[in-house]
């Protein structure tokens, strides 16, 4: 079983790692011992020409740079939540409460403009040598470390205040292998750490082959995507992207290029798939499982609130319904509400017809038919590959935008079963608050941010007492939930921090809510990385 089985208790905490006489701090620009630029340009040409330095993305819109005369910072704003800007930027990331205010598009060109939590260089990583001489850097001159792929990171664990960025983003190698070991033979992809997922779907279909992979087409593949589970369309049908890992080639913190698999350094990969992004070491690469490709059916429907009582009886009826689908084999669904509709946005059957998942779907459509709600869309689909069905369905890129707060937990089966009224009773209470949806343009304000965080943790609340033991989804989770462990990593925590201490004994990686994150370091106010006393 892959470390992304989160289920049980956490059962305790193990031993704090002996610190040496070191600094108590990680040095930030400003420090008396912050390297000089000697030192980073030697690093520069140690890697060949590699180091990127970090500016802020708004610094079009803020003086002294700022020119009224000039259309650059109306880009800049027009832009501000496009993925794009955040997967090909070496440091920048897809959340605005990470950039702590720093640099706003937004804000008035008279206001402050600098870095705040996001890393002051960046590597760009072409190979474990690079990577090889950032940790060593890291570790002579007492620099933070961060590791950022596509940014797709509402947890702040791909960025840092003063931190050297390990850029995995240009690793796009892909190669079909005919994989063999004792646990798995058959069709395989090895992707590099920044292959995108529209990227690896497209590969694979050439190939007459489809993977487990996730919905959005920009988040990376073997980043923190499957190094923490990995959901996805095909799920259902094929397990966690971590359950589909075969190898990861990885970069510990002492230097060693390792491969991590089932039959060479087992712990390690154990930890990979599924333990926690960015801990444990550097991953170059993924090998993962690939399936022979077919037909692939689908589905979407929706319905209007007209009646708030009929509406959430209907939204309680598809809960229920839920049970059913999750007995056809390979069914999956992606679904959101508000108070105004319900949406199906695509439901995936993969090898199955146009009747298959109509039948399948027809006991529920009756049921809202009962209840006195019609559909406002409903219809079918089957495409001769998963791809071609995946870009049918695909989200709109602004789905995938940098002015989210994200939060989450995992509900059983039982909730649905023995807490239903309850449940849909949380959902209402979301749905009908004034905070949800909230779209502001100015989404990186430090009071919206930290307002909105906070009100998603109280929403995280509310499901707690209907799902004991349900846990959470680490990648679309909160970073400040006093409940981390438990909810993250269940009982295998204690197992996972062992392995953290025997590849990273220095907690050379640290990043919030990560196994051993309160063990070695803290950020302070400041935002400075410091030793736990």
């Amino acid at each position: 079983m892959s470390a992304a089985a989160m289920s049980g208790l956490f059962l305790g905490v193990a031993s704090r790692p002996q610190k040496q006489s070191e600094p108590a701090c990680r040095y930030l620009p400003g420090d008396c011992h912050w390297p000089k630029d000697e030192k980073w340009n030697r690093l520069n040409d140690t890697t060949g020409g590699k180091l990127i330095r970090s500016f802020p993305l708004a610094q079009a819109c803020h003086m002294p740079i700022f020119d009224p005369g000039s259309d650059i910072c109306i880009g800049v704003q027009k832009q501000w939540t496009s993925g794009q800007t955040y997967y090909e930027n070496s440091v920048h990331v897809m959340s605005p409460y990470w950039l702590n205010g720093s640099c706003s598009p937004f804000e008035a060109s008279n206001t402050g403009c600098t870095l705040g939590n996001i890393a002051v260089y960046a590597l760009e990583i072409d190979g474990p040598a690079t990577v090889k001489a950032g940790l060593e850097f890291a570790r002579e001159n007492n620099i933070r470390l961060s590791i950022k792929n596509t940014g797709h990171d509402y947890l702040g664990r791909s960025s840092g205040r003063g931190s050297l960025a390990l850029w995995t983003h240009k690793l796009k190698d892909i190669t079909f292998l005919d994989y063999s070991s004792p646990h798995y033979s058959g069709p395989a992809l090895r992707v590099g750490a920044g292959i995108q997922f529209s990227e690896a779907y497209s590969a694979a279909e050439t190939h007459g082959l489809r993977i487990t992979g996730g919905y959005c087409p920009t988040v990376g593949f073997a980043g923190g995507y499957v190094q923490h589970g990995g959901h996805g369309p095909l799920a259902a049908s094929y397990g966690l992207a971590a359950d589909n890992a075969l190898e990861f080639e990885v970069v510990t913190t002492d230097g060693r290029h390792l491969t991590a698999s089932a039959t060479e350094n087992s712990d390690l990969y154990w930890a990979l798939s599924g333990g926690g992004p960015g801990n444990y070491g550097v991953v170059l690469s993924l090998t993962t499982k690939a399936y022979a490709d077919g037909p692939t059916a689908g589905a979407t429907l929706a319905f209007i609130n007209t009646d708030p009582d009929k509406y959430w009886k209907a939204v309680g009826a598809f809960q229920s319904h839920l049970l059913a689908l999750d007995e056809i084999h390979g069914f999956a669904t992606s679904w959101g509400l508000d108070n105004q509709a319900f949406s199906v946005d695509v439901a995936t059957l993969p090898n199955g017809t146009q009747s298959d998942i109509q039948a399948a779907l027809n006991p529920f459509i009756k049921q809202l038919e009962h209840i006195g709600l019609a559909l406002a869309k409903y219809n079918t689909t089957l495409f001769p590959s998963f791809y071609s069905h995946y870009k049918h369905y695909e989200f709109p890129p602004e789905i995938y935008s940098t002015n989210n707060t994200l939060g989450g937990c995992l509900v059983p089966r039982s909730t649905i079963k023995n807490s239903l009224p309850q449940l849909i009773d949380a959902f209402c209470q979301i749905a009908e608050s004034p905070q949800f949806p909230v779209k502001r343009s100015s989404g990186n304000s430090v009071s919206v941010s930290r307002q909105l965080q906070q009100q998603v943790n109280k929403w995280q609340d509310l499901f707690r007492p209907l799902r004991p033991g349900g846990g959470a989804y680490a990648s679309e989770a909160t970073f400040d939930n006093p409940n981390w462990k438990e909810d993250y990593f269940g009982r295998n925590y204690d197992r996972l921090l062992k392995i953290k201490m025997k590849y990273d004994p220095k907690f050379a990686l640290w990043q919030h809510t990560s196994v051993g994150a309160d063990a070695y370091w803290k950020v302070t106010e400041a935002g400075r990385l410091c030793r736990v006393p």
